[in-house]
């Protein structure tokens, strides 16, 4: 039924508790929904850091990780919405917290090939100072 739920675009109950606030973490339709959301947002937004990052001239340990983050996040997105579709089989549910564990894996992966060596920047600090 993915994308939609239940055949609508929002849940029928998503604010039926009092209070409101216990919609997001006790209503079911509600939290699934913002997870759907937040899947969706955060997929766009590493397609987008992708899309610049094929720009730039990184090194090839940083493209690589990149490359993987990419990768991570198609997977995922998949077995998220696989799980969804097969009513969550506890095979899929594992794998997809699994893949969780392997995406936020390789974004860290990515960002530590950023990383500057201190000595390094501190080297660069100093020469643009003398100029």
């Amino acid at each position: 039924d993915f994308p939609f739920m239940g055949g609508n675009l929002l849940p029928e109950d998503m604010m039926e508790k009092v209070p409101m606030w216990k919609n997001f973490t006790e209503n079911m339709g509600t939290v699934q929904f913002d997870h759907r959301v937040l899947a969706t947002l955060s997929s766009l937004k590493l397609f987008s850091l992708y899309a610049k990052g094929k720009k730039l001239a990184l090194p090839p340990l940083a493209s690589r990780a990149l490359n993987a983050t990419l990768g991570m996040v198609l997977l995922q997105y998949g077995l998220g919405v696989s799980t969804l579709m097969m009513c969550v089989p506890v095979s899929l549910g594992t794998l997809h917290q699994a893949g969780a564990l392997a995406l936020t894996s390789t974004l860290l992966w990515f960002t530590h090939t950023l990383r500057v060596n201190p000595g390094e920047a501190l080297s660069v600090v100093r020469k643009m100072l003398r100029k």
